[in-house]
């Protein structure tokens, strides 16, 4: 039996498709696995904008050799806790910690009734506390200063007395934390070192029309606080599809005196109507007549930037088939464009005139053409 972790689910799918994922991942083929199920499937919320089930999942295979190369499953054997009553006195548990919990547990399982006291502070006085502690031991310089204080072997150094017992360092440990030490007032007054805020990734919808020219668009972004910010981007012309913007200083902001993070907004050019893009080539269509593709004709394509070119379409040209208009395409950041590239559909007339169809009748008796003749 083989381990397969770090399963990580981004979506709701089912138990099924958690399988199959973690057997592609990890190269495994459906045919090789003889029994499986889910070990563990746990949240990880550490990140809020990153939110996601991790999952642990069991795997006989039907050849053993495969599974020396995974993660083996060790049989899990508990220690079998013998309690005996030997007392008239119900037994007290001090603490509701998961250890207190524990033995609370398996004195019920064995059919007497504990006592349990939670002498601790409140679930808000414990945050605070924790909080205290992380700001701490996070920081190079106040952890340096905690280092110091609570050295078993040397003692404070600051201080000239004699080597405390591991009782007096306990109290100051808990005194710094719970106001009873002047350490923690010395450690506060510490200047915490800066932290830049955090970079935020957007992105923004714009015309081909828009990329061409350039153009100055407004996007709203929401703080931590929920309240929305207005941010006017500059759009430089000639941005190609998928590039990103950078503005320095638009991101969270820091903390303890540091820079602001920056905001990062990938442009995303839409097709529309008149033109599609396809790197710096831009595409567009030139619908003409059955008798001007016969016969051949000149056309004028507008290109994007209100010019028209005039073409010289050949006679016999096929639907589907492309003219191309060197440099009149979309534009660079250098200055140089690229291609237009004009499709020729055929337009057959909905509606003729009887004069129209009596020459179209009399082309078919005298043509020879068939377009489905092999």
């Amino acid at each position: 039996m083989i381990r397969l972790n770090n399963i990580k689910i981004r979506e709701n799918i089912s138990d099924i498709e958690v399988f199959k994922r973690a057997i592609e991942k990890n190269k495994i083929k459906q045919e090789e696995v003889e029994e499986w199920h889910i070990y563990k499937k746990s949240i990880d919320a550490r990140k809020k904008d990153d939110i996601f089930l991790n999952y642990a999942i069991d795997i006989q295979l039907n050849e053993k050799k495969r599974e020396n190369k995974f993660t083996q499953v060790k049989e899990e054997k508990w220690p079998q806790i013998e309690v005996k009553r030997n007392s008239k006195y119900r037994p007290v548990i001090i603490g509701m910690g998961p250890a207190g919990l524990f033995a609370g547990l398996l004195l019920v399982d064995n059919g007497i009734k504990p006592i349990v006291l939670e002498r601790g502070k409140s679930v808000e006085e414990r945050i605070k506390d924790v909080n205290e502690a992380y700001r701490i031991l996070s920081n190079p310089t106040t952890k340096r200063k905690y280092d110091r204080t609570w050295n078993y072997n040397i003692g404070y150094k600051k201080r000239k007395s004699k080597q405390r017992t591991s009782g007096e360092v306990a109290s100051e440990f808990f005194g710094m934390f719970f106001g009873n030490s002047n350490i923690k007032e010395e450690i506060a007054q510490s200047k915490l070192p800066p932290v830049k805020g955090e970079n935020i990734e957007t992105e923004i919808n714009i015309t081909i029309e828009d990329g061409f020219y350039g153009a100055e668009k407004k996007i709203v972004l929401n703080d931590l606080e929920g309240k929305p910010r207005a941010i006017t981007l500059k759009v430089p012309e000639g941005i190609q599809n998928g590039e990103k913007i950078r503005l320095i200083g638009q991101g969270r902001q820091g903390k303890n005196g540091g820079k602001n993070g920056d905001l990062y907004i990938k442009i995303n050019i839409e097709n529309g109507k008149k033109y599609k893009l396809e790197g710096y080539d831009l595409y567009t269509t030139i619908p003409i007549s059955p008798w001007e593709a016969a016969l051949g004709t000149k056309a004028k394509i507008n290109s994007i930037d209100d010019s028209k070119t005039a073409v010289l379409i050949p006679s016999g040209i096929q639907s589907g088939e492309v003219i191309t208009i060197p440099e009149k395409g979309y534009k660079m950041q250098n200055g140089n464009r690229g291609n237009l590239i004009a499709q020729i559909k055929i337009v057959v007339p909905e509606k003729l005139t009887n004069e129209e169809k009596e020459m179209f009748k009399k082309l078919k008796e005298i043509s020879k053409f068939n377009p489905r003749r092999v």
